[in-house]
């Protein structure tokens, strides 16, 4: 975070300098004035927009299940875990198939088609 500048002079000061005839002078402080107006409101926008993005994120960490090495969001997925917890990208992973260490050895697996990462299924029992 930056530490914005503030003017080393105030308002009043202004009044003074156009008072006494010198307006160059007071012209100046005005432009400076307003390069800090502006300063400020970018420094907010951009506050704005982080204090967005921690809400969303906040939300959605909210409602995300960690099961079998990957995310679920309200049931939905799987998403990859390295690309949310890296990025903070919910990436929809895809099924791949992954040869064991014998040739009639498959496994199905979870696929990120961004950050490559690969995720076994867990085999779950349904009785």
């Amino acid at each position: 975070m930056a530490v914005l500048p503030l003017p080393s002079f105030s308002v009043k000061e202004i009044f003074e300098l156009w008072r006494k005839g010198s307006n160059l002078e007071a012209e100046e402080k005005i432009l400076e004035l307003r390069s800090v107006a502006i300063a400020l409101k970018e420094e907010n926008l951009r506050l704005s927009e982080e204090n967005q993005a921690l809400q969303r994120r906040n939300s959605i960490s909210s409602k995300l299940e960690f099961k079998e090495h990957v995310y679920w969001l309200d049931g939905e997925g799987p998403y990859c875990q390295v690309c949310y917890d890296r990025d903070d990208k919910l990436v929809r992973l895809h099924v791949g198939v992954r040869q064991g260490l014998y040739p009639h050895e498959k496994r199905d697996r979870w696929e990120c088609r961004v950050c490559r990462q690969s995720f076994d299924m867990v085999a779950t029992n349904s009785s």
